[in-house]
């Protein structure tokens, strides 16, 4: 698994990718509030998905919007592996 976070700014909205290694594939993955334990933090997930560059599948897709009035650390994860 690999994951990249981002900060979300109050209001704000962040749409990134997280990249497995060359030569694997994405399987799936999700995004989160990270670091911050569990409540209810206003952030709203309005996209998930594989993605694919030159051809291939190996990115996560994550689109977040914050609407809380403090910034978030939203993490993107992605399960990767080497498929045939």
């Amino acid at each position: 698994m690999v994951e990249a976070t981002f900060v979300v700014p109050a209001g704000g909205f962040v749409r990134d990718t997280v990249s497995c290694p060359s030569g694997k594939k994405v399987l799936g993955g999700g995004a989160q509030v990270v670091g911050e334990g569990s409540a209810n933090f206003h952030t709203v997930i309005q996209e998930l998905t594989v993605g694919t560059v030159g051809g291939t599948t190996n990115v996560f897709l994550a689109a977040v919007q914050n609407n809380d009035t403090k910034s978030h650390t939203i993490g993107i994860f992605a399960t990767c592996a080497f498929t045939s």
